[in-house]
């Protein structure tokens, strides 16, 4: 009977994982993105107007891969189907855009 129940709560917080990891990722990236935004700001009023975009720009990568994360674990699991995927895939192509054009903001 203990190996049913370690089997269950086992499957549980697997199951637990996969549905609450959207909602966990989202919040990281507005999180990720928004403390970029703000370090960016706080540069600019220095007037260190590259460091602006470096770090504005290394906010927007890590939300890049933390969508890319999340889509490989939506492909993954057996509970969401591959549109869901391609949202998530999507979101992390667009933040990494975001990124390499806050980047390329340094060089000019």
């Amino acid at each position: 009977m203990s190996k049913n129940n370690n089997l269950m709560i086992e499957i549980m917080v697997q199951e637990f994982f996969f549905a609450a990891w959207p909602f966990v990722a989202c919040g990281l990236m507005v999180a990720f993105v928004c403390v970029g935004m703000y370090n960016a700001k706080k540069l600019r009023e220095k007037g260190d107007e590259a460091n602006a975009h470096r770090k504005q720009g290394i906010g927007f990568y890590m939300a890049s891969v933390l969508m890319y994360v999340t889509s490989i674990i939506m492909l993954l699991d057996k509970g969401h189907n591959t549109s869901e995927y391609v949202v998530w895939m999507s979101l992390g192509s667009m933040m990494l855009c975001l990124g390499a054009v806050e980047m390329r903001k340094i060089k000019s």
